[in-house]
Protein backbone atom coordinates (compact mmCIF):
# COMPACT_ATOMS: atom_id res chain seq x y z
CA UNK A 1 0.00 0.00 0.00
CA UNK A 2 1.53 3.25 -0.70
CA UNK A 3 -0.67 6.76 0.41
CA UNK A 4 1.52 9.52 -1.74
CA UNK A 5 2.76 8.78 -4.69
CA UNK A 6 6.19 9.97 -5.13
CA UNK A 7 7.54 12.66 -7.43
CA UNK A 8 10.05 15.36 -7.53
CA UNK A 9 7.75 17.63 -5.37
CA UNK A 10 7.55 14.85 -2.96
CA UNK A 11 10.99 13.73 -2.40
CA UNK A 12 12.17 16.16 0.08
CA UNK A 13 9.02 15.66 2.03
CA UNK A 14 9.93 11.93 1.82
CA UNK A 15 13.60 12.02 2.35
CA UNK A 16 12.26 14.40 5.55
CA UNK A 17 10.65 10.90 6.90
CA UNK A 18 13.40 8.67 6.36
CA UNK A 19 14.55 9.05 9.84
CA UNK A 20 11.53 8.54 10.87
CA UNK A 21 10.86 5.43 9.09
CA UNK A 22 13.91 3.45 10.31
CA UNK A 23 12.87 5.02 13.55
CA UNK A 24 9.87 2.98 13.81
CA UNK A 25 11.04 -0.05 11.72
CA UNK A 26 13.13 -1.20 14.37
CA UNK A 27 10.22 -1.73 16.31
CA UNK A 28 8.09 -3.62 13.59
CA UNK A 29 6.04 -0.64 12.71
CA UNK A 30 6.27 0.24 8.92
CA UNK A 31 5.59 4.00 8.26
CA UNK A 32 1.45 2.99 6.68
CA UNK A 33 1.17 1.27 9.69
CA UNK A 34 1.93 4.69 11.78
CA UNK A 35 -0.04 6.29 9.26
CA UNK A 36 -3.23 3.90 10.24
CA UNK A 37 -2.22 4.35 13.94
CA UNK A 38 -2.41 8.25 13.76
CA UNK A 39 -5.52 8.01 12.19
CA UNK A 40 -7.34 5.94 14.62
CA UNK A 41 -5.62 7.99 17.43
CA UNK A 42 -8.02 11.10 16.60
CA UNK A 43 -11.17 8.40 17.66
CA UNK A 44 -12.72 5.21 17.21
CA UNK A 45 -13.26 4.57 13.11
CA UNK A 46 -14.92 1.90 11.72
CA UNK A 47 -12.49 -0.24 9.15
CA UNK A 48 -14.73 1.38 5.88
CA UNK A 49 -14.49 4.86 7.47
CA UNK A 50 -10.43 4.38 8.00
CA UNK A 51 -9.79 3.57 4.14
CA UNK A 52 -11.64 6.79 2.96
CA UNK A 53 -9.64 8.43 5.56
CA UNK A 54 -6.55 7.23 4.09
CA UNK A 55 -7.79 7.31 0.28
CA UNK A 56 -7.62 3.59 -0.07
CA UNK A 57 -9.53 0.36 -0.21
CA UNK A 58 -10.64 -0.96 2.81
CA UNK A 59 -9.09 -4.28 1.71
CA UNK A 60 -5.82 -2.46 1.48
CA UNK A 61 -5.79 -1.42 5.32
CA UNK A 62 -7.06 -4.83 5.87
CA UNK A 63 -3.57 -6.52 6.34
CA UNK A 64 -2.27 -3.45 8.10
CA UNK A 65 -5.41 -3.49 10.91
CA UNK A 66 -4.69 -7.50 11.25
CA UNK A 67 -1.18 -6.65 12.27
CA UNK A 68 -1.68 -3.66 14.36
CA UNK A 69 -4.60 -5.84 16.13
CA UNK A 70 -2.16 -9.01 16.15
CA UNK A 71 0.76 -6.81 18.12
CA UNK A 72 -1.48 -5.29 20.52
CA UNK A 73 -1.89 -1.61 18.85
CA UNK A 74 -4.78 -1.54 17.99
CA UNK A 75 -8.26 -3.16 19.17
CA UNK A 76 -12.09 -3.67 18.58
CA UNK A 77 -14.57 -3.19 20.11
CA UNK A 78 -18.33 -4.42 18.99
CA UNK A 79 -20.94 -1.59 18.41
CA UNK A 80 -24.35 -2.15 20.31
CA UNK A 81 -26.97 -3.03 18.66
CA UNK A 82 -25.49 -4.15 15.44
CA UNK A 83 -23.14 -6.86 15.52
CA UNK A 84 -21.60 -6.82 12.73
CA UNK A 85 -19.89 -3.62 12.84
CA UNK A 86 -16.94 -3.10 14.91
CA UNK A 87 -15.04 0.09 15.72
CA UNK A 88 -11.17 0.57 15.89
CA UNK A 89 -9.24 1.62 18.71
CA UNK A 90 -5.61 2.44 19.82
CA UNK A 91 -4.93 0.20 22.94
CA UNK A 92 -2.41 1.76 25.37
CA UNK A 93 0.24 0.28 23.71
CA UNK A 94 -0.39 1.78 20.15
CA UNK A 95 -0.77 4.80 21.89
CA UNK A 96 2.60 4.35 22.99
CA UNK A 97 3.97 3.69 19.55
CA UNK A 98 2.24 7.47 17.79
CA UNK A 99 3.56 9.34 21.20
CA UNK A 100 7.02 8.09 20.68
CA UNK A 101 7.34 8.18 17.02
CA UNK A 102 6.23 12.03 17.26
CA UNK A 103 8.35 13.03 19.99
CA UNK A 104 11.41 11.43 17.75
CA UNK A 105 9.90 13.35 14.40
CA UNK A 106 9.65 16.39 16.80
CA UNK A 107 13.05 15.76 18.15
CA UNK A 108 14.91 15.58 14.39
CA UNK A 109 13.26 18.41 12.99
CA UNK A 110 13.95 20.61 15.08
Amino acid sequence: MHLMPPNNTAKPALDSLLPLKRHIEQSGITLNALCVLTVIEKGEIGPSDLSRALGVTTAAVTGLVDSLVAKGHVGYRAVPGDRRKKMLHLTQDGSRVVTAAAHFYATQAA
